[in-house]
């Protein structure tokens, strides 16, 4: 069995590679590519990594100032991250 230490480290690896990967390819295509917000698919990715940046920067409003957010609250913005891979996966088909 996986400790539940192992398992949020995993979770936030990934979800942070997803991040960073996603955003390192936005920026690639607002800069490269004209038209974007002409395709839906592109809109999709674009949402999609929005929705994800808005899952996770809640988080460090959590660790450095709690009071701001509580933690039930944090749960459920986080919950927005989810939404956001799977736009994301709309976005690649």
């Amino acid at each position: 069995n996986m400790s539940r230490e192992a398992a949020w480290r995993i979770h936030a690896a990934f979800g942070f590679s997803a991040l960073v990967f996603g955003s390192i390819h936005g920026a690639f295509a607002l800069r490269h590519v004209s038209g974007i917000f002409t395709n839906t698919f592109w809109v999709v990715g674009f949402v999609g990594l929005a929705f994800m940046w808005l899952g996770y920067l809640p988080v460090w409003v959590h660790v450095f100032a709690p009071s701001l957010l509580s933690y039930d609250r944090w749960k459920l913005v986080h919950f927005l991250s989810p939404v956001g891979y799977l736009l994301s996966v709309v976005h690649v088909l």
